[in-house]
């Protein structure tokens, strides 16, 4: 197995992410991502991923009142 597909076989693809949050546009989602500092990883110069993991502690993390 190649390391770009064991990456796909768990992480999420930008377009996966993106509809999850609600962005249709991928330019508002880009900077939706840098500005809120989402956890990706980089795979090369034009391709990135998502950990489910990371993203699930990362909204742990920015949720507000209730329990956690």
């Amino acid at each position: 197995m190649t390391a770009q597909t064991f990456a796909d076989t768990r992480l999420l693809k930008p377009e996966q992410v993106r509809t999850r949050y609600g962005y249709k546009s991928g330019s508002a989602f880009n900077k939706f991502v840098h500005a809120n500092a989402v956890p990706f990883i980089r795979l090369n110069s034009r391709n990135i991923r998502f950990d489910p993991d990371a993203l699930a502690a990362w909204e742990d993390r920015r949720r507000v009142g209730g329990k956690r």
